[in-house]
């Protein structure tokens, strides 16, 4: 939110007051799916999208998925994930990646060209480490 208040061009005590205004108002702390104030779809660990209303009256969106793209997926593509019929993975095209570190392309009197190779990357909203109860309490899995 600091970044945005920025872009407004809010400096020195002016940031510290707004930041210190959104500290202080429930859509600051964490919500639930949905809440009167903002909405959170949070599919996994650094896979998420939150989207609130900030006291100035404003619309403020943060989607993270980690390995992927940024700005490439909207709140609505997070929400996406969460539909009981037809769930819609995040997907992106492909990613790019080295084939080797850099250590592996240093050879006796140079370097070999670097080989890279596009992945296609798919992030699904899917708990897979547990049981999760109807109550939403999780029992992890146990290896026998």
């Amino acid at each position: 939110m600091e970044k945005l208040y920025k872009k407004k061009g809010l400096r020195g005590d002016a940031l510290e007051q707004a930041m210190a205004d959104e500290r202080g108002s429930s859509t600051w702390k964490p919500l639930p799916f949905h809440h009167p104030e903002g909405t959170l779809c949070n599919g996994a660990n650094k896979l998420y999208a939150l989207r609130m209303q900030l006291k100035s009256g404003e619309s403020f969106e943060l989607c993270k998925a980690k390995g992927m793209s940024k700005g490439l997926f909207r709140f609505d593509d997070y929400a996406a994930m969460f539909d009981k019929r037809n769930p819609k993975p995040l997907t992106q095209a492909y990613q790019t990646q080295f084939k080797l570190g850099l250590s592996g392309y240093c050879i006796d009197g140079g370097i070999k060209p670097i080989m890279i190779r596009h992945l296609p990357k798919v992030a699904h909203a899917k708990y897979d480490k547990g049981h999760v109860q109807e109550d939403g309490a999780i029992t992890p899995y146990v290896l026998e």
